[in-house]
């Protein structure tokens, strides 16, 4: 975000809401006793080397340590059809290659190292935080992790229905350096998280930071109907807002892509963010026997310029996925544990679902034809998909995905070509 600006008095509601709620959830954390979801405590087991469903892990004799060390790799097999202009073929890949580490210092201090080798283009640290516990009730998260922005950003990508987050989820920010408190109360029934990051754009990771500028984060989350086995019905909003800009900074603006990772939407080269970005979002999901649901919708606003011309121009995304598990299993928010694990010598085969999505992303009209053009830049694209999923364990399945995106504008003619995608995907963890 760059630029000397002055912030109209009717946009300033928005940073001062973000400080009550900011003040109203310190409030919250001191009135009442936290017990937030962190990385795993140390385990209890007696033995001191353990390798089991939840990777490999190493115990210290008094039992106050662990190390816990686990491995993900993801190879796809892509069919595509659609725009050709962008040159992206239909082959095989590596997607992704990962490896957590997870350590307890103590019961109260804990750290995770996230690598991600695989990755093109950004760095290998994907997470690198330390958590803290002042007392059982409230705690403290400090480095590179999540911005509390995004309910399907939240779960882990290893974890999602499909093989990859849907488009709208373009316009949620990934991981960047910030501090960020988190807990829930009322024996789980209410959680908020409180956060300050360096800020990054929409769909963007950050290292580093360029400018003064930071960013507020809150999210506020409702259980009013749960279950045991992690079933129930969830409500929730999260929003965040950047303020303090340094004169003569800068930032990128965001791009969008199709599922085959073509570009069919970004800003003129001459654009520029030149002010005050708001982000709000509500978001819902189900799980209830075998059936699971999510619903999700977001908007950003950003102010750009381009020559003598300032604008606030906004994006909405929204979503809608639902899943069954075809043979029996509880759906849960992060994937099917297998009631009979893959093991076809004793006749097992794992789980079956099967999932279907819509996402939709719109660019708001203040962007065409100054900040974008439209001859080349949709400003609607449409995606559907279905899939089905095997679990062989909770983290190791297949995934078969077809997805279709169809797009209104980026094209001089008219619309952009439709994208066809069929995705296979074998996803190996311990």
């Amino acid at each position: 975000m760059s630029g000397v600006w002055r912030t109209p008095s009717k946009e300033r509601t928005l940073p001062s809401l973000y400080r009550a709620l900011a003040l109203l959830l310190l409030v919250l954390v001191a009135a009442w006793p936290l017990h937030a979801q962190r990385i795993p405590p140390v385990a209890t087991d007696s033995s001191l080397v353990v390798y089991d469903d939840e990777g490999l892990r190493l115990h210290s004799r008094d039992g106050r340590r662990q190390l816990r060390i686990r491995g993900l790799l993801a190879t796809d097999a892509l069919v595509v059809s659609g725009d050709s202009g962008s040159g992206l073929l239909s082959t095989f890949s590596l997607r992704r290659g990962r490896v957590f580490f997870d350590a307890n210092v103590n019961p109260w201090i804990a750290l995770r190292l996230l690598l991600s080798p695989a990755s093109v283009g950004s760095s290998p640290v994907a997470a690198a935080f330390v958590d803290f516990s002042f007392s059982p009730h409230w705690w403290l998260r400090v480095g590179k992790t999540k911005v509390p922005f995004g309910a399907e950003r939240a779960l882990a990508i290893e974890q999602q229905p499909f093989a990859e987050r849907s488009i709208a989820s373009q316009l949620t920010p990934d991981r960047e350096n910030g501090a960020l408190l988190t807990g829930e109360w009322r024996g789980g029934h209410l959680e908020g998280s409180l956060g300050v990051f360096n800020g990054v754009p929409d769909g963007a990771r950050g290292d580093g930071d360029p400018s003064d500028a930071k960013d507020f984060a809150v999210r506020l989350i409702a259980r009013p109907l749960q279950r045991p086995g992690e079933q129930g019905i969830t409500f929730g909003y999260n929003g965040s807002a950047g303020f303090g800009r340094r004169a003569g900074a800068t930032a990128p603006l965001l791009r969008f892509n199709s599922p085959a990772a073509r570009t069919y939407f970004e800003f003129r080269d001459t654009s520029s963010a030149a002010g005050q970005r708001t982000r709000n979002g509500f978001f819902s999901y189900a799980h209830l026997g075998s059936w699971g649901a999510t619903a999700e919708w977001f908007r950003s606003v950003q102010r750009l310029r381009r020559g003598n011309s300032v604008a606030d121009v906004p994006t909405a995304a929204w979503l809608a996925h639902t899943e069954y598990v075809l043979t029996g299993e509880p759906s849960v928010h992060g994937g099917v544990t297998p009631a009979k694990p893959f093991d076809p010598g004793h006749g097992h085969w794992g789980a079956f679902e099967a999932v279907a999505r819509v996402s939709r992303v719109s660019v708001g009209r203040e962007a065409f034809p100054v900040f974008a053009d439209s001859a080349v830049a949709a400003h609607d694209a449409t995606e559907a998909a279905v899939g089905v999923n095997w679990f062989f364990t909770r983290s190791t399945k297949a995934q078969l995905n077809y997805e279709r995106t169809s797009f209104d504008g980026g094209n001089a003619a008219g619309d952009r070509r439709r994208e066809d995608m069929l995705l296979l995907r074998l996803q190996a963890a311990f």
